[in-house]
């Protein structure tokens, strides 16, 4: 009897464990890098988790970098690489109120690299190993978001997973900095 009351309490403490434990909800998507006849510089990224698509376009004859962040065909975010700088910059503005709300920097570490995004939106680290495409966007130093190549495909796919309540088109924008930062 005794063993069945102390059995009991267990699981009653075990299961409001488990029950107690906060859930973190995943967001995944597709980033596919577009075609040569873009420069490479175009994205299609499909939610594998909701109905929201977004894509990127760019404008090509242009000194600099510019890229647009669409959501749902609307512009959410503009992106523009600052060329005179030291380091690899790049501006974030806000579609909808037309304001720079922050930046994207590329750090220089003796081994490895670093990146760090800071603004109204708060700071984040991305960091990993980039020539392997697997990295992780971190935020007070949790992990928010992580991306990853995926091999045997014709044209450069990624595969991101964000945690929690994080802007969806800002960690989906870091990720393409980051290709840009990488590749060109």
């Amino acid at each position: 009897m005794k063993f069945t009351i102390i059995a009991f309490i267990t699981f009653g403490l075990l299961l409001a464990f488990v029950q107690c434990r906060s859930r973190v909800a995943v967001t995944k998507y597709e980033i596919k890098q577009g075609s040569i006849f873009t420069g490479g510089r175009s994205y299609d990224i499909k939610s594998k988790t909701n109905n929201i698509r977004f894509s990127t376009e760019n404008e090509l004859f242009r000194i600099g970098k510019k890229l647009t962040l669409l959501e749902n065909g609307k512009p959410r975010y503009f992106v523009t690489h600052k060329l005179l700088n030291l380091w690899s910059t790049w501006s974030i503005t806000d579609a909808i109120t037309g304001r720079e709300v922050g930046q994207i920097k590329n750090k220089f570490k003796v081994i490895g690299a670093k990146i760090h995004a800071e603004g109204d939106f708060g700071k984040y680290v991305i960091k990993g190993e980039f020539g392997k495409h697997t990295y992780k966007i971190s935020k007070n130093h949790h992990k928010v978001a992580q991306i990853h190549k995926d091999r045997f495909h014709l044209h450069d796919t990624y595969g991101l997973k964000v945690y929690g309540n994080e802007d969806q088109a800002l960690m989906i924008l870091f990720a393409i900095v980051v290709d840009e930062i990488r590749q060109h």
